[in-house]
């Protein structure tokens, strides 16, 4: 099953910049595109990466050490996940 998981611009930017380079998850970091989120009524950019649900879950386990900031934003996004 793959899944769109949204995760905001400035958090990607600190996640990729404490991640190894040649790790799994920089490849799948690196996979995501930047789109204009209009949901909340607010314009704002997100990164959206589409990925299984095991990497989605790689990324929430790195986020808790890399970025524990963004972990609450990651974990509703990917509750909230669409499956493609």
């Amino acid at each position: 099953m793959r899944i769109l998981v949204d995760i905001s611009l400035e958090y990607y930017d600190q996640i990729m910049n404490r991640v190894a380079e040649h790790s799994r998850l920089h490849s799948i970091l690196m996979n995501g595109v930047v789109v204009h989120d209009y949901q909340t009524g607010v314009r704002r950019r997100v990164v959206r990466i589409l990925c299984n649900k095991a990497d989605a879950e790689m990324l929430r386990d790195a986020t808790e050490t890399l970025c524990p900031e963004a972990l609450s934003e990651l974990e509703q996004r990917i509750k909230l996940s669409r499956e493609i």
